[in-house]
Parts: C-alpha cells; sequence; structure tokens
C-alpha cells in the first residue's frame, strides 16, 4: 500500500486517453468503497472523451494545458439530493464525500497503470452543468484527467510527518509550505527586477 500511494504521481505529459470502459468501472467500484455521509454514496463520475465537449468544457477549468491532450476526463459530482432531510449549510459532507471517493479512484488508477492529474477549485458550475446537461442539485467537485502516462515525475518533496501533527491542547507551530517559499523566492526575485518565472520551477502536488 504504502508503495502504491509512494507512486502516485499528477501526470500532465500522456500518450493517449481512450480508456476502456470495464477499466472505469473498476476505478469507480474502487471509489465507491470510500466512506461516505451516511454511506449516502452521493459520488457520480460523468466520463467524457469527445474532444468537441472537453474543449467545450476547457473554459470552465481555466483552459488548462493537460485539456488539451488526447484524454478521458472524469467530472466529480456530488448528488446534493441524497442528503434528504440533512442541511447543506456550513456541511462540508459534500466536499468530504467527493474527496474520499477521489482518492481510493486515483489510487486505482495508479494501480492501473494510468495517469491522472485532478483539476479543481473555481470550476464553473453553471458551464459544466450545460455542457454535459447535469441536474442543477449536483455539485461539480473536480475534473480528473487521464490517460497512459508519457513521463514519469520525480517523486515530489514531502514534509516530514512531524510538522503536520500534534497532541492534546499543545501550541500550533507553523511551518512555510513549499508552494508558500517558492512564492517568496519570486516576489524577491520580481522586486530586484528579474523574471522569476524563469528561474524557478513552480513546486506540484
Amino acid at each position: 500500500f504504502e508503495t502504491l500511494v509512494r507512486r502516485r504521481r499528477s501526470v500532465r505529459k500522456v500518450s493517449g486517453g481512450d480508456i476502456d470502459g470495464r477499466t472505469l468501472e473498476n476505478l469507480v467500484e474502487s471509489a465507491l468503497w470510500a466512506p461516505s455521509s451516511c454511506n449516502r454514496q452521493t459520488v457520480h463520475f460523468r466520463f467524457v472523451k469527445k474532444r468537441e465537449l472537453i474543449d467545450a468544457l476547457a473554459p470552465a477549468a481555466f483552459d488548462q494545458p493537460i485539456l488539451g491532450q488526447p484524454i478521458t476526463l472524469a467530472v466529480v459530482c456530488v448528488d446534493t439530493a441524497r442528503y434528504r432531510n440533512t442541511t447543506l449549510e456550513n456541511n462540508l459532507a459534500p466536499c468530504l464525500d467527493a474527496g474520499l471517493a477521489m482518492e481510493n479512484f486515483l489510487l486505482a488508477a495508479a494501480r492501473a497503470e494510468l495517469g491522472t492529474c485532478v483539476i479543481a477549485g473555481r470550476l464553473d458550475q453553471p458551464l459544466v452543468r450545460s455542457v454535459l446537461r447535469l441536474p442543477d442539485d449536483w455539485i461539480v467537485a473536480a475534473f480528473i484527467a487521464l490517460g497512459r502516462p508519457a513521463e514519469q515525475p520525480p517523486p515530489p518533496l514531502r514534509d516530514p510527518a512531524a510538522l503536520h501533527m500534534s497532541h492534546e491542547n499543545e501550541p500550533v507551530v507553523r511551518s512555510e509550505s513549499a508552494y508558500e517559499a517558492f512564492i517568496g523566492r519570486r516576489r524577491r526575485w520580481a522586486r530586484a527586477g528579474f523574471d522569476a518565472g524563469r528561474l524557478y520551477r513552480r513546486p506540484k502536488e
């Protein structure tokens, strides 16, 4: 298990993305074994292979370059209609359901030697719903680009576990993340008049 966890990467270069239906079904079966709120199993994976549809969806994710490659796109959705008699105000259950299922999905893809890249954050929800004719009460949690990897990115640096754990009510000691360090370096170089984008590679993962 630890080998699989450490082998999974975000792959941004693929050589092909036509994934057969049985493989996709296996990935979803693994995803459904993740815990969900009251076992509601709210997560739905909409797979998109048609180039014209992926192109139509690309603006919803700021035209990420991976979306222009030959991929199968998994659109990860959460069916909020399954939260009957439950208020969703200040309720993180939909986000947790999606995140837990996605991690199982990503690990299953790594086991199948498929490359994946998660695209999440500020997705244009109305645009995705319109292009894919999704119900209005579905939340679009993320895109996952799937394909046969054309690269094997090196292992990214990870913080020591001790920086991300604490006990009881001891004071929290915060540390700078790799991304924060990158931003700090870029700003310092920019103030000095250099093109920081050419000098520092943005940390990934």
